[in-house]
């Protein structure tokens, strides 16, 4: 529900930016899409390493930032 929701945010942000600025740049547009993307990931990457490796939460949210 979460993605759903931040699907929503891009989409309704994006109508926004084609109001307010003309100059609409679809770089824009893909680099939040990128990070949606990242973001939904994460939290699978995460889980699959704490059963991996039995680690804490702190332990894998530490090394992946390393």
């Amino acid at each position: 529900s979460a993605s759903v929701m931040m699907s929503f945010g891009l989409i309704f942000f994006t109508l926004a930016d084609v109001q307010v600025q003309p100059n609409f740049q679809i770089l824009g547009v893909v680099l939040i899409s990128g990070a949606l993307c990242a973001d939904a990931a994460i939290g699978n990457v995460q889980e699959k390493q704490m059963k991996a490796y039995k680690a804490s939460n702190i332990e894998v949210v530490i090394k992946i930032f390393i």
